[in-house]
């Protein structure tokens, strides 16, 4: 019997025709739909579109076994992987787009300087370059099972977590940055990270769920890129020219806020002021647990009152007028009334509320602090500027400091001079801007002007 007799007789039926018609027209849209999958998907998607020149750098890279699924993510294709010597890290390959020949050298030139000066808190990381593609593999926050630490990406949104600990990770994230900004390039540029969002951040927790250990991933990354590039990359995910992993690309877009106005800004400087405004963007988010998308919208009533006049100037859209120095951020515990109010009573009422909170994160700060302060030497003449001050003899002292100031603009000890008199003359304004451009001059010496205004020399 013809098994295919029943069938040709349904088909020369209106309902074979039918059935006929539906065949090929699916054909025909399964059809388009991969010629549309080749042509726009899978090109935008950079980790399936470059997958054959992965394969070949992962074969070239004979010492390290790449384990478990990778993810598209925005410097390039990461991946965990478990060395020869039995250690796991998460690989970094960049995306052919981005490893041009200017990253390869700032991108190795950065992790070389990291190299020389050896603090604990840079990580050692293993950077290759194979296939013409640079590869970075990060190994500070793997675990000897392969797993990552906690990523503070979900850690971050936990209500459980006290100010206190909140204060504590950013003091350290603060410490962290500092000792990068003082690293130096030959050409005199400073080092900074410039990729500070929660997810750059894995951690470990004891067995009383305390952070012990903060870990920052993507060193060097976008320092390498540079501002053209680093500008051009982030312009053409937010358009939606390339296909990231879709986790990832949500929480970039999410966390849009935390870059600097300079990032987003093609033809803008990048430098190490991008770290300020990050840092600072990321402590609102998490001190609020709000998005903003400008500083007015930002409900500062939630940010502990010791932080908010440095966040404040951290977040100044101009680069130039961001604070200089994480270590400020000392004075801020030290004494918070750092915009000289005029409301006395309101500066008193701060003091009294924060002061148990702030007394554990000013011992954390003497804690980690690296280097202490050098001690203030001031001549005779500034001396005798300053007894004139405590004597109220407003007239001998403005001429003591003006004929400083007259004498070398950018004079230190005659900005600081003016400041504590109009301080103290109660001309908060033009104290308030003496004091600015002695911090400008000396970051680091102008915390002696809270020292000086309670006459402790």
């Amino acid at each position: 019997m013809n098994l295919l007799f029943p069938l040709k007789q349904a088909l020369a039926t209106p309902v074979g025709d039918m059935l006929i018609f539906l065949t090929i027209s699916l054909a025909v849209v399964f059809c388009f739909y991969l010629y549309f999958w080749f042509r726009f998907a899978r090109q935008k998607d950079l980790t399936k579109c470059h997958h054959l020149l992965f394969s070949r750098t992962e074969k070239l890279m004979r010492d390290v076994e790449f384990k478990g699924l990778a993810t598209s993510e925005f410097f390039g294709k990461k991946q965990i992987v478990s060395m020869a010597n039995g250690q796991y890290g998460q690989s970094l390959i960049f995306y052919p787009e981005l490893s041009l020949s200017d990253t390869n050298r700032r991108f190795q030139d950065f992790h070389t300087l990291l190299q020389k000066v050896g603090l604990p808190c840079f990580p050692n990381n293993r950077v290759y370059f194979e296939n013409n593609q640079l590869v970075n593999i990060e190994t500070q926050f793997v675990q000897a099972n392969g797993e990552t630490l906690i990523n503070f990406a979900q850690y971050s949104l936990d209500e459980t977590l006290s100010d206190a600990e909140k204060e504590h990770f950013l003091v350290d994230v603060a410490y962290m940055l500092e000792a990068l900004h003082q690293v130096k390039t030959e050409s005199g540029e400073s080092l900074y990270h410039g990729f500070l969002l929660p997810s750059s951040f894995y951690f470990s927790i004891n067995l009383v769920k305390k952070i012990t250990n903060i870990y920052l991933s993507d060193f060097g990354c976008a320092f390498a890129l540079g501002e053209k590039t680093f500008q051009s990359w982030l312009s053409d995910l937010f358009q939606g020219k390339y296909i990231l992993d879709s986790m990832v690309k949500m929480h970039i877009i999410n966390h849009e806020f935390i870059f600097s106005p300079e990032q987003k800004t093609k033809g803008a400087s990048i430098t190490s002021a991008t770290d300020f405004y990050s840092f600072a963007a990321l402590s609102v988010f998490l001190f609020t647990q709000q998005q903003f998308s400008s500083v007015e919208e930002i409900n500062w009533e939630l940010v502990p009152k010791g932080w908010r006049v440095f966040l404040k100037q951290c977040l100044n859209v101009n680069p130039e007028k961001r604070p200089i120095n994480f270590l400020e951020l000392k004075e801020y515990f030290n004494d918070p009334d750092l915009e000289i109010e005029s409301n006395r009573t309101d500066n008193d009422e701060n003091l009294s509320v924060n002061s148990s909170g702030l007394n554990t994160i000013k011992s954390y700060f003497d804690q980690v602090q690296h280097s202490k302060q050098s001690v203030v030497a001031f001549d005779e003449l500034w001396h005798e500027g300053f007894l004139a001050i405590k004597e109220s003899d407003w007239d001998k002292a403005h001429k003591i400091f003006g004929a400083m100031l007259n004498e070398d603009e950018k004079s230190f000890d005659a900005h600081l001079g003016l400041a504590l008199l109009f301080y103290q003359k109660g001309e908060e304004k033009e104290a308030k801007e003496h004091y600015l451009e002695a911090k400008k001059i000396d970051a680091k010496r102008v915390s002696c002007f809270h020292k000086l205004i309670a006459f402790d020399i």
